[in-house]
């Protein structure tokens, strides 16, 4: 359908955690009067900065709470839920942009869109991709493959294609390993006595928290996990989970770029 939405939107609350990082690309986290939160967040994204930290939370984004939209009083909300009956009562509040797009480059010109800046999300996009491209000629990304894992309390997931990190290396150039192909599902979890779907020339890890990094430590220090080709050459990175798990926007991907430029701390 079709959403009237402010020339110049003043109060925005985000319902979305790429669109709040894509707002903060284009310099309007200050209009941000409210957030929803991603789960088991206790706040937005740090890597954002102070202004976005200290920002009031609506509940979180699978259920946010209408009285505190209500109450921040928005003149232009953005959302991932597209369900027609949350869509109905966010518009009774403020005009509501269901801002999910395909893929990242949908994505942020789904923001520009609604809060009226097109040509601005236009040059934000050309100018990642250009940065993308030029990391992959300086590193030569075109004869790597990357690995990307993450570590929870519990389980350990190896990444496939379809997902935001996943986006970011294909704009780079970087391909992905043969077992890292699929794209029906984000992920998969893998026990810890075969680390052989984790395999690729450069293994980027992340932490889901303290607890799953103590964990992935003294994995580490196993023989499956040794066994590992990158391993043994040293190409093994930690990464911040925020960025390239929680991450889904402008900013985070500029800062997977920066991890793929191959200048951060090995972990063995």
């Amino acid at each position: 359908g079709e959403t009237e939405v402010p020339e110049d939107p003043q109060r925005i609350v985000v319902l979305d955690g790429g669109a709040i990082d894509t707002l903060c690309a284009l310099g309007l986290q200050d209009r941000i009067v409210g957030v929803a939160l991603a789960d088991r967040a206790t706040s937005p994204p740090s890597y954002l900065g102070t202004t976005v930290h200290d920002l009031p939370s609506i509940g979180p984004m699978t259920s946010p709470d209408l009285a505190k939209i209500g109450a921040a009083k928005p003149d232009l909300i953005l959302s991932s839920n597209g369900e027609q009956n949350s869509y109905l009562d966010l518009s009774a509040i403020a005009p509501t942009v269901i801002v999910s797009g395909h893929d990242l480059a949908e994505h942020v010109r789904l923001v520009g869109k609604a809060t009226r800046r097109t040509a601005e999300t236009e040059k934000l996009w050309s100018d990642f991709v250009d940065a993308a491209k030029k990391v992959g000629r300086e590193n030569d990304t075109a004869h790597f493959q990357a690995s990307i894992v993450q570590f929870t309390d519990q389980t350990v997931r190896v990444y496939g294609a379809n997902n935001f990190p996943a986006s970011v290396l294909a704009t780079a150039g970087l391909d992905r390993p043969a077992t890292q192909r699929f794209s029906d599902t984000p992920f998969i979890e893998i026990d810890t006595d075969d680390f052989s779907a984790a395999e690729g020339d450069i293994v980027y890890v992340s932490f889901t928290s303290p607890s799953a990094k103590d964990r992935a430590t003294r994995i580490f220090g196993t023989k499956p996990w040794m066994a590992l080709g990158a391993t043994r050459d040293h190409r093994v990175f930690a990464v911040n989970n925020e960025i390239w798990q929680t991450g889904d926007g402008i900013v985070a991907a500029r800062g997977i770029l920066d991890d793929l430029q191959f200048v951060n701390r090995p972990i063995n």
